[in-house]
């Protein structure tokens, strides 16, 4: 438990800082498709004074494959040959009300803070799509983070219980069937559209490796020895500017982390994972705060102060949210 709240929490740490930091340096990232020119801004800007900033900006997203790595672990230890395919509909429902809860009060609170601020507003069908999970599929617009990953963590939930049904949970099988949908990738980056693979990316078929990866963590030892993994965290920083290694890019990643977190342990990791879910909904909104009226601060300050920021408001939120759920239970 405590090595997957080190990777949730690192994952955390990396999201909310790359969704604060890349607008203010203008740094474009490649997570939803691959833009040749966000790679090579990107080798020019770490050598600028604020190259820290730029590699947070363009490596933080890497965050959301790490928590799709815990979501196929944790889901495999928790309900492997536990749930029957025709319970399925209570689990689905189960996790669908735990995801609009935690949800659907900071999505209200946005949506007023852009609309009323920034007269930007979103159309009136996203309204119903983002609390039933299907704004993912029915749109190409680029959502929000939050409301986005959740939707397509929700499809992943369903494509838990198919495997379950089909009953293709051994390490043959998973490995044959990741080893199918990396090859799927390499036609996605190459063979369709840039919106068409923003579509693909906003949905579960665009990260089904590293879930089957998780999985797999479930069952077998994913890990490598120390010395190797610190070697792939350096080729994983090499292979982020390189399209030809983009989908492996991740599946890297996650194997040298998993590593780590297994041989170091930090409690302040752990306490991060533990929050991390009410970090994720709220982040957006304390950025829109701060970006209203702190863009003169040093930027160093201003990341810093946002980020205390937040942490304190997720946990208000969670202890509000532990507060109610025991009145109600």
């Amino acid at each position: 438990m405590n090595q997957s709240n080190q990777i949730k929490g690192l994952a955390i740490i990396a999201i909310v800082l790359h969704n604060f930091i890349r607008p203010i340096i203008g740094c474009q990232c490649n997570e939803m498709s691959w833009v040749e020119i966000n790679a090579t801004n990107f080798l020019i800007g770490i050598k600028s004074w604020i190259s820290p900033l730029y590699i947070i900006g363009f490596l933080g997203w890497y965050g959301v494959p790490l928590f799709i790595l815990v979501s196929g672990y944790g889901l495999s230890i928790k309900y492997d040959k536990k749930i029957e395919f025709n319970a399925g509909r209570k689990f689905l429902f189960k996790q669908w009300k735990k995801l609009v809860i935690l949800m659907m009060p900071t999505l209200l609170v946005f949506a007023f803070i852009v609309s009323v601020i920034y007269r930007r507003y979103y159309p009136a069908e996203l309204l119903w799509q983002i609390p039933t999970m299907t704004a993912n599929m029915l749109s190409f617009r680029v959502l929000p983070g939050p409301y986005w990953f959740f939707g397509m963590i929700f499809q992943k939930y369903a494509i838990f219980l198919i495997i379950s049904k089909l009953k293709i949970g051994t390490i043959r099988l998973l490995l044959i069937f990741a080893g199918i949908f990396i090859v799927f990738d390499y036609f996605v980056l190459y063979g369709v559209a840039p919106d068409t693979m923003v579509w693909i990316r906003h949905n579960s078929i665009g990260w089904i490796p590293v879930f089957l990866l998780g999985m797999l963590a479930a069952r077998i030892d994913i890990t490598v020895p120390k010395p190797i993994a610190f070697i792939g965290l350096a080729l994983f920083s090499v292979m982020s500017v390189v399209k030809w290694f983009h989908p492996l890019n991740g599946l890297l990643l996650v194997v040298c982390v998993v590593t780590l977190c297994k041989a170091f342990e930090s409690k302040s990791l752990v306490l991060m994972g533990l929050l991390s879910a009410y970090l994720f909904v709220l982040h957006g909104l304390t950025r829109e705060i701060f970006y209203l009226s702190c863009w003169n601060w040093n930027l160093f300050v201003l990341i810093t102060v946002y980020f205390a920021v937040t942490l304190t408001a997720s946990y208000g939120y969670m202890r509000l949210d532990k507060f109610i759920t025991r009145k109600n239970n």
